[in-house]
């Protein structure tokens, strides 16, 4: 029996989800193409009728990750103790993780520092989602870019925080103690504005050509 005509678009989905799910929970470098085809009852061969790269197959899963989150608050005013509380429970749990209820989040902390060009690329756009999220959410319906700014490099720090200590008293009270301030620097008012984030910003390239452009604020003579 030939296959449907949507067959192979459904395939493609279901290892982008999968890969969504594995990446997030375990990081880049941990999760492997077999693991992922494995997951969708489907062999290594088939990975590159669709993907020519498993860095390929990141970047659309964090992008499928970014339109598809698990914690954080989706409308204005979303619940976002309830939202943060959920995320930051995901920092205490280890890796590995995701057929126990829950999506992990080990991802925020291991991927940060990825060499490659399009795993940096794919990250800073799973974060910058991440952010816009809590924006939206914030109680303090102003709340300022640098706020939303400061609180998504604390979860990033909570989630490393979580992965490097095995004590779990000890990683328990730091997450909570940031969760805490998260809690107080998202319900500071501010001016209304626009989400303009810093990774979400011009490439480095041009950031430092505009530098070069911009005259000195001041001159020693």
């Amino acid at each position: 029996m030939p296959y449907a005509k949507d067959h192979k678009a459904r395939t493609r989905q279901r290892i982008v989800q999968s890969a969504a799910r594995l990446f997030a929970d375990q990081g880049f470098a941990a999760t492997s193409i077999d693991e992922i085809m494995l997951e969708c009852n489907l062999t290594r061969g088939g990975f590159y009728a669709h993907f020519r790269s498993k860095r390929q197959l990141y970047a659309e899963a964090m992008a499928h990750l970014a339109t598809h989150p698990s914690p954080g608050p989706t409308q204005p005013g979303g619940a976002p103790d309830d939202a943060l509380a959920t995320l930051f429970e995901a920092c205490l749990r280890p890796a590995g993780m995701t057929g126990h209820g829950g999506k992990g989040w080990a991802f925020l902390a291991t991927d940060a520092t990825r060499p490659e060009p399009e795993v940096r690329a794919a990250y800073a756009r799973a974060l910058d989602a991440l952010a816009q999220r809590l924006h939206r959410g914030a109680p303090g319906a102003t709340c300022s870019d640098e706020a939303v700014l400061a609180a998504t490099a604390m979860i990033v720090g909570a989630q490393a925080l979580a992965q490097a200590l095995d004590d779990t008293p000890h990683k328990t009270r730091l997450v909570e103690a940031c969760r805490s301030h998260l809690d107080t620097l998202l319900d500071a008012p501010a001016a209304p504005v626009q989400p303009s984030f810093l990774w979400a910003a011009d490439p480095p390239d041009e950031r430092d050509a505009q530098r070069h452009r911009q005259p000195p604020a001041s001159s020693l003579h």
